[in-house]
């Protein structure tokens, strides 16, 4: 019996081991350095592990950002964010700040440190992480800072939370006012929520019953007006988040049942927007570490008007022709060439016209119903409230009259204009009239595009010929005293240049209009610029060959006459560059200049001079000796080490 005892206890402590090993294989790394999370850059330092190919946040995690130059530049974006991870969730307390902040660089001196005092904002939310969701109270806020100092609370919201759903009662308040409310344990909003002013004034009332939103009562003057909001209990509903979708969803339900104009953008509305706003912040920094679970929102009952598949993919096509019609349309409304000739030519003027007119009757209640696809709540709209919401004058006509100034109209009708059917029910009216908006853009794109394009093409025809007119000018215009210093070899080289800008404008000026014709106006203001420097450089030789002689002229002491005298140094040198380089040049201007070669001809004056002036210090004694004799070009320019011309 002992025996067994002992063998069963060795296993057991053999297993043991093997699971102390493997759990002692997993240790935890740290890093502390540079790191980016989504749009955030700063320092971190947190501990991980790796297991496999995967790399799992766990233990404590920091990451901040603070820079004191950009602060006293201009301004500082700071933030900082601290906490836990357990297994790759986060866990336990965590804090989240973001610091928007300037300074008048007034110092303070402590001690032996320095301070500055700070004006900006503090955003700030705190509160405990369960496996990755809200647990417990959470809070928000914005303070403005002044001095250093908290002035005012732009921003604050409370929120308890169990297993991420919210509970109970919550607070959320700005500037203007407070918002109090509850939900049900299943996280659905309940009862009635109440916006108070801070002087304790009821101003808005939300009234829930189990996540449906019954009616609102908006004080206006101390009497409250109610408005019916999802007023038939007996409707489909679907649940859905409290966000943009929702408060859009409701203005658009107010407005029905109302004829009282109601600003939903703010009040209740804006507070809750403006806490998804912030919720959605953290959830997108948690998301990147790599937790999907933090952002449940806050949820609501919806009616709901499911679409079958048939009207799904009709959906889908609409909101595609849509977008694709509208960056057409766009593009022509915002084309400044378009917004110029339609003031002379009536063709596009009436173009333009039509395309206004589409896009005010077509396009924009169709990019409405984009948005309302965006924001998920297409199918919470019934078929009848959802084109009136779209519609509200009735749906347009596929014929479009246009009136120009004048008083003069003309009617378009796009492809298929006849046989349209914008009235059919539901999804199916509002694809025929993307089609039609789309198709009748892309008809007038056909004949306004060319326009523009012709006239895009005369404009730059205008732009370039003046720019070679200006460039042939300017080779004329060289001042008499320039002229009278160069030689007759350098003077017939320079008129070469001229003679041969003519003969380039003239066949060009004989070239059909057309695209070759613009490309070859575009080759020749590069090719006039080239020669414009060649001509600069032959301009230059008198001045050079001065220099040079001066760089080449040693003073020598002659013991016979006891003086000192000017004498040339490196003859083979200065020679072989005036005699047989400059007159090489020379004769290829002169006999074989065109725009493939101008820019090494100006090239090799320019090198070749350069590299005169680095002979002067170097050891040439060589290079003299092979030049003794030397009247090939090409063989001076490679004992120069310069790169002899092509041809």
């Amino acid at each position: 019996m002992t025996k067994r005892i002992t063998h069963t206890c060795f296993w057991a402590l053999l297993l043991l081991s093997s699971i102390s090993h493997q759990c002692l294989g997993q240790k935890r790394n740290l890093y502390n350095g540079n790191y980016t999370i989504g749009a955030y850059q700063g320092k971190a330092r947190f501990t991980y592990q790796v297991v496999g190919i995967d790399t799992i946040f766990d233990g404590s995690f920091k990451m901040e950002r603070s820079n004191l130059g950009a602060l006293l530049k201009n301004n500082d974006q700071s933030f900082l964010f601290e906490g836990n991870f357990d297994d790759g969730l986060p866990q336990g307390n965590w804090i989240f700040q973001f610091g928007e902040f300037s300074t008048d660089s007034t110092t303070n001196v402590s001690g032996f440190q320095y301070s500055v005092n700070v004006n900006g904002s503090l955003q700030e939310a705190k509160g405990e992480l369960n496996q990755g969701k809200p647990e417990g109270k959470w809070s928000f806020s914005e303070k403005k800072i002044k001095d250093s100092q908290i002035l005012d609370t732009l921003f604050f919201s409370e929120i308890d939370f169990l297993d991420g759903i919210p509970q109970q009662s919550f607070t959320i308040g700005n500037a203007q006012g407070t918002l109090v409310g509850r939900f049900l344990r299943n996280g659905l909003a309940h009862d009635t929520w109440s916006l108070f002013s801070n002087e304790a004034y009821n101003i808005e009332n939300w009234f829930f019953t189990n996540g449906w939103l019954g009616k609102i009562e908006v004080n206006a003057g101390g009497i409250p007006i109610p408005i019916e909001i999802f007023s038939d209990t007996a409707t489909r509903s679907k649940i859905i988040d409290l966000d943009e979708g929702y408060s859009t969803l409701v203005s658009i339900y107010a407005d029905h049942s109302s004829n009282t104009a109601i600003d939903f953008s703010k009040g209740i509305n804006e507070l809750l927007v403006q806490n998804s706003s912030y919720y959605q912040k953290i959830d997108d920094i948690l998301s990147e570490l790599g937790s999907n679970k933090f952002l449940e929102g806050f949820k609501v009952k919806a009616p709901y008007f499911p679409l079958d598949s048939i009207s799904r993919r009709q959906l889908d096509s609409t909101v595609k022709l849509a977008v694709d019609a509208n960056a057409i349309s766009k593009g022509f409304l915002e084309n400044t060439r378009l917004n110029l000739i339609k003031r002379s030519d009536d063709q596009a003027n009436t173009f333009y016209r039509t395309i206004v007119a589409l896009d005010s009757s077509f396009l924009r209640p169709l990019g409405t119903l984009v948005k309302l696809e965006d924001l998920g709540i297409t199918e919470n709209l019934s078929e009848d409230m959802l084109s009136n919401y779209l519609f509200p004058n009735g749906k347009p006509s596929a014929q479009i009259v246009v009136v120009d100034d004048n008083g003069n109209t003309e009617t378009f009708l796009g492809p298929d204009g006849d046989s349209a059917n914008f009235g059919a029910r539901g999804v199916a009216g509002y694809l025929a009239m993307a089609e039609y908006a789309y198709q009748s853009l892309e008809q007038i794109k056909v004949t306004l595009g060319q326009k523009l394009e012709d006239d895009k093409q005369q404009q730059e025809f205008v732009l370039l010929e003046e720019q070679m007119i200006a460039q042939a000018n300017a080779l004329n215009q060289f001042p008499d005293s320039v002229r009278q210093g160069l030689s007759k070899r350098e003077l017939k080289a320079l008129n070469t240049i001229k003679f041969t800008t003519e003969v380039l404008l003239r066949d060009y000026a004989e070239m059909p209009t057309g695209n070759e014709k613009l490309n070859r106006a575009r080759m020749l203001i590069s090719c006039l610029l080239d020669f414009d420097a060649l001509s600069q450089q032959l301009v230059k030789l008198p001045e050079r060959s001065l220099e040079l002689q001066k760089k080449y002229t040693d003073a020598v002491f002659n013991p016979f006459t006891a003086t000192i005298m000017d004498e040339s140094v490196k003859k083979r040198i200065s020679s072989a560059y005036t005699n047989v380089l400059i007159p090489y040049m020379l004769e290829k201007v002169e006999n074989g200049l065109n725009c493939e070669n101008a820019r090494d001809l100006q090239l090799l004056f320019q090198n070749s001079y350069e590299r005169m002036l680095e002979l002067r210090e170097e050891d040439t004694s060589k290079m003299e000796r092979k030049l003794r004799k030397e009247r090939n070009p090409k063989v001076v320019l490679q004992l120069f080490n310069l790169k002899p011309l092509e041809g």
